[in-house]
């Protein structure tokens, strides 16, 4: 015998199953995702705040770097005008 006879021939069981098995909707995965969703997309936000900040310490560095290397060879990022 197919299942979608089973169905058929059984409704009382198959309603009984389904009211004590609760909601089996998909609704409550989708919510869970899209809660993922969110998490994600701040988690991403925190890490981009963080390449950003670790971005402009890199160019603070380099130009203390550059400042210290001019003066180490006794010379000065100030061009002299005629």
């Amino acid at each position: 015998m197919k299942k979608t006879r089973l169905y058929d021939h059984h409704r009382d069981l198959v309603a009984e199953f389904n009211r004590r098995a609760g909601n089996t909707s998909r609704e409550p995965g989708v919510a869970e995702l899209a809660s993922q969703l969110q998490t994600a997309r701040r988690q991403i936000r925190e890490l981009q705040n963080q390449i950003d900040e670790g971005l402009a310490r890199e160019r603070t560095l380099l130009a203390v770097i550059a400042e210290l290397s001019l003066l180490a060879d006794d010379s000065s990022n100030v061009i002299q005008l005629r």
